[in-house]
């Protein structure tokens, strides 16, 4: 299961898909989430092995009853055979506006890069909007 879930979200990153959809089946076309502030730093590099907090204060908007909103972290830039999955944090929204902080500590890994994004999943579509991304560069 977690790595359906993994390969799910890989080909979601990789595709690069930062659409808001339509009703017929997607999310609402005012719905939205947007990372307003990021800890750590993403100018500064992570260290392999190290435990590293995330800690991220994001901006959303729900047109629909409910939403589900998650904070992925993840190998960036990985093969889909590879296991990039390293940690994620999930809430429910519901209708209306404003900001939620999400939180997850994860080990960094020996890669080249992490990459940390959100993503809104309404209930009863097919499709999820991703709207907003960080890269983290990682060094030994």
């Amino acid at each position: 299961m977690k790595k359906a879930i993994c390969l799910y979200l890989c080909i979601l990153s990789f595709t690069g898909v930062l659409t808001l959809w339509t009703k017929e089946g997607i999310a609402a076309p005012d719905s939205y989430v947007k990372i307003l502030e990021i800890e750590p730093d993403p100018s500064i590099p992570l260290v392999v092995g190290k435990n590293v907090h995330f800690k991220a204060t994001i901006k959303y908007q729900v047109d629909e009853a409910s939403a589900m909103i998650s904070l992925l972290i993840q190998k960036a830039g990985s093969s889909q055979d590879e296991d990039v999955f390293l940690g994620s944090v999930e809430d429910v929204l519901t209708q209306g506006k404003g900001n939620i902080t999400l939180e997850k500590t994860v080990k960094i890994p020996d890669t080249k890069a992490v990459q940390v994004f959100t993503f809104l999943k309404i209930p009863g579509q097919t499709k999820t909007s991703m709207v907003d991304m960080k890269y983290y560069k990682v060094i030994k």
